[in-house]
């Protein structure tokens, strides 16, 4: 309750500034240009904080495709193969759906370097969160407003759909922060019209491919428009768009070839590389017909899922907070209105529009979209926010303050409930495993070597134990699999044999045998 009190009062403050701005005393004021590096340093060190702090404790358990992802780059690191024994993969089985391959690289090279350890699943999230921050850094050197700057920066470093998205490794959620770094490069390169940054643009666009399917539209959908703009204007050649386009031509090969099996046009590809043959090929997701179910996308990304049907996906996102906070709606708006009003338009006001109705269609082509899949929109979302934060106070900044202390007050109201209260409360979200993981490592502890498991106890539920044991020998995913010391058997049983461990949800009463509740699962011991 006292979130939603939190809320409500934010909101309607900040609606009392934007009616009554020109009325407001200009007793709040704070000179932050004076101290542009020290506030800079501080809210690097927020976005490191906030990444790190409680991570492998906070969200608990794990999901089922980080866990397969987690499979995959295991194998990847050890023997150069992923987990259906396709050497060097440029995407990823997984379930059969597919999944980019980037995250489970940059993975497998951090477990090649120290060890298999599973916090190892997190690390590129918050890597990449910190150079997409500091990236930005590049995006807005040539800005000359500091004060619009560090709105721009504090509200990359204090909104909770980055800092829940840098704490668990779902491979589309590098889509973002690659986006960001590109695009930084890219505009870069223009103001310097410097050749060599337009060929590692390219290079940046082109890895950005293999963070998640999606930017296979996202990307030229952009770049097609930035680049029309550009010619338009002149700041661009058609010698830098060839130098720009020539990796991200070349780095796209692969997954064109990728596209072609999966169509039934040209067989899969097994060689020094494998382009695999997907069991259930996801094409038919993106449709125009998906677009007047997919409408509640453009709510969700400022709220959270489920609020307009789909599914509910705590993890991305907070009823209590919204991605970005409930207060940053009215801002928002009056930043893309400020931006369609405007006669002049600078590069970075373009580039982020476009930005914004790339994701925008991309997403409503989606059969089911959700907030991982659009997470390539938080970026201009943010940037449009703090151009709407600017605009209120450009006829009294003073009052910049007042707006930096109520985000304040909800970044608190935030941190406190996510890092303390959001394992209870949310105590087993859809997709995350996290009482079965721990039954599971309760029974590794016991001396009994047969564990038997429901196998509707976890969707998947085989990959747990395959992404915490190495695998001796496994008959099938759904059968048995043996490590060293144990043998997990996944079927129902009615009965635990002597000297065996059953995982399952429904208790078994019996004097013969020792049974421990965890959360939603029981351990039963014979």
């Amino acid at each position: 309750m006292i979130y939603i009190i939190g809320n409500c009062i934010s909101l309607l403050l900040i609606l009392m500034i934007i009616l009554f701005r020109n009325k407001i005393s200009d007793t709040l004021n704070i000179d932050i240009e004076k101290y542009y590096k020290y506030v800079l340093g501080v809210l690097l060190l927020i976005v490191i904080g906030t990444s790190i702090y409680k991570i492998g404790v906070v969200p608990k358990g794990m999901n089922i495709d980080e866990a397969g992802m987690f499979v995959d780059a295991k194998n990847l690191a050890q023997h150069g193969f992923d987990r259906y024994f396709n050497k060097w993969p440029i995407y990823l089985i997984n379930f059969g759906g597919g999944q980019s391959i980037m995250y489970a690289y940059l993975t497998a090279f951090l477990i090649k370097i120290f060890g298999n350890h599973l916090i190892l699943a997190k690390i590129p999230s918050i890597i990449f969160r910190i150079l997409a921050f500091l990236s930005t850094c590049l995006l807005l050197k040539n800005e000359k407003n500091k004060k619009e700057k560090l709105i721009f920066l504090l509200l990359l470093a204090i909104a909770p759909y980055f800092i829940m998205q840098s704490r668990w490794g779902l491979d589309c959620n590098l889509l973002v922060s690659f986006l960001t770094i590109s695009i930084s490069v890219f505009i870069y390169s223009i103001e310097k019209q410097n050749n060599k940054l337009f060929f590692i643009s390219g290079v940046f666009f082109g890895l950005t491919l293999y963070t998640y399917s999606l930017s296979y539209l996202i990307i030229p959908i952009l770049l097609s428009f930035i680049l029309i703009f550009l010619l338009k204007n002149k700041k661009i050649s058609i010698k830098q768009i060839i130098v720009l386009g020539f990796p991200i031509f070349i780095l796209s090969i692969p997954l064109i070839l990728l596209i072609l099996v999966n169509y039934n046009i040209i067989p899969e590809i097994k060689s020094f590389i494998t382009i695999p043959k997907l069991p259930n090929f996801r094409s038919g997701e993106i449709s125009f017909t998906n677009i007047p179910n997919s409408l509640r996308i453009i709510i969700n990304v400022m709220t959270f899922d489920g609020l307009f049907g789909g599914k509910y996906l705590i993890y991305n996102a907070l009823p209590e907070f919204g991605t970005l906070y409930y207060i940053s709606i009215p801002f928002f708006l009056v930043g893309i209105i400020d931006y369609i009003k405007k006669e002049k338009r600078t590069l970075l006001d373009v580039t982020m529009f476009i930005w914004l109705l790339s994701v925008i269609i991309c997403s409503l082509l989606l059969k089911d979209p959700n907030i991982n899949k659009a997470n390539a929109i938080f970026v201009p979302l943010v940037y449009f926010i703090s151009k709407g934060i600017m605009r209120i106070t450009n006829q009294n900044k003073k009052i910049l303050f007042g707006i930096i202390l109520i985000y304040s007050m909800n970044f608190i109201l935030f941190t406190n409930f996510y890092y303390n209260q959001y394992n209870q409360k949310y105590d087993n979200p859809p997709f995350f495993a996290t009482h079965y993981i721990e039954a599971v490592e309760y029974a590794d502890q016991q001396q009994e070597k047969e564990i038997y498991i429901d196998p509707t106890i976890e969707k998947k539920a085989y990959i747990y134990i395959e992404m915490n044991h190495k695998i001796i020998s496994k008959e099938s995913d759904t059968i048995r699999i043996k490590t060293k010391d144990k043998t997990y058997h996944f079927k129902k049983i009615k009965e635990v044999p002597e000297n065996s461990i059953y995982i399952t949800k429904q208790p078994q009463v019996s004097q013969q045998y020792k049974m421990k509740q965890i959360g939603n699962v029981y351990v039963i011991i014979n």
